[in-house]
């Protein structure tokens, strides 16, 4: 995608997907989640308001990594 939106923040029928996976997840009964972000993250604090909690990935390092650090905000 050429943009300077991050892929998960456009929108698809006037919704960012973010806000659709987050949706149908609370509808499948999950009551939490971590959605891992970026350094720089305005743009998905202001999008999902207060729907998930949010762990920073201060350098990308795929998708592993990220796993790593929302398991540090996760509790059994």
């Amino acid at each position: 995608m050429n943009s300077d939106i991050p892929k998960v923040l456009h929108k698809i029928c006037g919704t960012e997907m973010l806000n659709i996976l987050l949706d149908t997840t609370f509808t499948a009964g999950i009551t939490s989640s971590v959605t891992v972000v970026p350094k720089e993250n305005d743009l998905f604090k202001v999008a999902a308001k207060d729907k998930t909690t949010f762990a920073v990935q201060k350098e990308a390092k795929g998708s592993g990594h990220a796993l790593l650090q929302s398991s540090r905000q996760t509790v059994d």
